[in-house]
């Protein structure tokens, strides 16, 4: 995994949950420094380096610091989307936090952050320190286009997307504390952009289905932590109960011991059927690239059957739709991912691409 990294001070959570997230697999943290290296006489690569090496002494997490400089973040990333590895080991998922207004939170200075550097202990005298990449200038953040665009190239490179938010809320010793009650890992494994054409047992599904297996693996998280799948029906399916029972013999099939859980969604289901009569096409196909079928009561809607079913949750995956290839519909997209995830808890939505799972074992 290669976690893309702007401001370390307000990532600690993220760069915790994704250490968990890789289990014993590869774990990078990439950052890209904006400039060029023809305007300046020092390498700010080499020099950030050791910081960030601090940085993951401090938070206790195996991963290996990636730093490069480019232009513009999304030429950084293809920097480190094609060379960040070790030999032959190379990152076959991307994640990336979510570009929101979110107010940025530092959790090395914030008393009861378990992130707080005053807990520091270098592990040499001249050893670097995270304190370091405090107060440093606030990343400018990416435009809607160009954070669109970086998903575009991470699949046309043939690597797994995942995109996280609200990490920030994340407080995992209090969640993981000895005698609280049980929390869930929910799985949705439903495009909530194009429901008719989505595949329960496709890629992207059966991805988040594997992430959330390996989190749900990790020790801690094993004590403290149920897996749930969560499966959208409505009166048109032809047989909900026959899908369901597919549904459970894959995870079985799988070894995936999750609970299964249906929705009733008709009265959401029916806001997107409304609008796509609206603006189906001259050969009576409903508009999906311009992403115009998707109303904002619709999406409104899925966003509260969720919500109404996280009281207990830790984590929520959810299928990350198809990005538009058309620059002018990037913020549109990401508005409209802003309004499903909207007061979720931490979510992290997935996209995947090539198979990941096998039963021929």
């Amino acid at each position: 995994m290669l976690l893309m990294v702007a401001n370390p001070q307000s990532a600690c959570p993220l760069i915790d949950f994704a250490n968990d997230l890789k289990k014993s697999g590869l774990y990078i943290l990439g950052h890209v420094k904006v400039g060029n290296y023809e305007d300046n006489t020092r390498d700010f690569a080499a020099e950030e380096n050791p910081k960030w090496m601090a940085l993951v002494d401090h938070l206790k997490v195996k991963a290996f610091v990636e730093v490069t400089v480019g232009r513009s973040v999304r030429e950084g990333l293809h920097h480190l989307a094609r060379i960040a590895g070790l030999g032959a080991m190379k990152p076959n998922t991307i994640l990336f936090g979510f570009p929101d207004e979110t107010p940025p939170q530092n959790f090395f200075t914030r008393e009861s952050s378990p992130f707080n550097i005053a807990n520091y202990q270098a592990t040499s005298p001249s050893s670097s320190s995270p304190s370091l990449l405090i107060n440093r200038p606030t990343p400018k953040s990416v435009s809607s286009e160009e954070f669109v665009a970086m998903i575009n190239d991470v699949l046309t490179l043939g690597k797994n997307v995942c995109v996280c938010r609200h990490f920030h809320l994340m407080d995992k010793p209090a969640m993981l504390k000895r005698g609280r009650k049980t929390f869930f890992i929910d799985v949705w494994p439903t495009d909530f952009f194009n429901p008719d054409e989505s595949n329960i047992f496709g890629t992207t599904s059966l991805f988040l289905m594997q992430l959330a297996t390996i989190l749900n693996m990790v020790s801690s998280w094993h004590k403290r932590t149920a897996l749930r799948v969560f499966l959208c029906v409505s009166s048109r399916d032809a047989d909900p109960e026959a899908q369901q029972k597919q549904v459970k013999n894959m995870l079985h099939d799988l070894r995936i011991n999750a609970s299964i859980i249906s929705v009733p969604w008709d009265h959401v289901a029916m806001l997107l059927a409304e609008n796509s009569i609206e603006t189906e096409s001259a050969d009576g196909k409903m508009d999906t690239e311009s992403l115009a079928h998707l109303s904002e009561p619709y999406i409104k809607g899925v966003n509260s059957i969720i919500q109404e079913q996280s009281v207990d949750t830790a984590v929520t995956f959810l299928c990350l739709p198809q990005p538009p290839a058309l620059t002018e519909l990037s913020a549109k997209y990401l508005l409209l991912l802003t309004d499903l995830t909207h007061n979720l808890r931490p979510t992290v939505l997935v996209r995947g691409i090539s198979a990941v799972t096998t039963t021929n074992l």
